[in-house]
């Protein structure tokens, strides 16, 4: 009990070994960080990118994922190419609002957003 008592004054005292010692963060936890911020990033974009109107999400398909050209997308979906332009310019506009209005509400968890969102 006196030895618990002992350790908590020097606890209190002003020549405390760790009054100014800082934990740091060792490199594979921030790594582990950094894993689930891009990961609720990831599936934070995934979600707004499922709130898209039909259309809008199958061109971001065609022309993103499977990295057609803008061309051979409006041949795919027998539409103009001046149509797929407006369709991407109007989907990707609503999803930087979306990122931006996150990163205004959640701070950090954006600094690593889809960087051609932020273009």
């Amino acid at each position: 009990m006196l030895d618990t008592v002992g350790r908590l004054n020097k606890l209190d005292s002003d020549a405390y070994l760790f009054d100014n010692a800082e934990f740091l963060m060792q490199p594979y936890e921030q790594s582990l960080v950094e894993e689930q911020l891009i990961e609720q990033q990831k599936l934070l974009v995934i979600a707004q990118l499922n709130k898209l109107p039909r259309r809008q999400k199958e061109i971001l398909y065609l022309v993103y994922m499977k990295g057609l050209s803008y061309q051979q997308a409006a041949e795919v979906m027998d539409i103009t190419m001046k149509s797929v332009y407006n369709t991407v310019n109007v989907a990707l506009t609503t999803l930087r609002a979306y990122v931006r209005t996150s990163f205004e509400q959640g701070g950090a968890l954006w600094v690593n957003a889809l960087g051609f969102l932020l273009s």
